[in-house]
């Protein structure tokens, strides 16, 4: 259940659980194809929600925090 899941997982748990290589995800995240991924620090990291918003056909804003909803967002707006 998406709400017992971590916030961030890392790149190669992502690319795991989206059948592709690590480099194919860097890739699509250079090409800005991968707007899951997220910056912390130094480090790429992959936010569960978005990547679950993703795989469902869900429009992900870039602009987004990576955490929240985008109704929450908008609202605070």
């Amino acid at each position: 259940m998406l709400d017992q899941e971590p916030f961030l997982i890392s790149i190669a748990e992502a690319a795991r659980r989206l059948g592709i290589s690590q480099s194919t995800l860097n890739d699509q995240h250079q090409k800005g194809k991968a707007p899951f991924v997220v910056i912390v620090g130094r480090r790429k990291r992959v936010s569960t929600v978005r990547l679950e918003r993703y795989l469902h056909g869900q429009v992900i804003s870039p602009d987004l925090a990576p955490f929240a909803a985008p109704d929450v967002h908008a609202a605070s707006a």
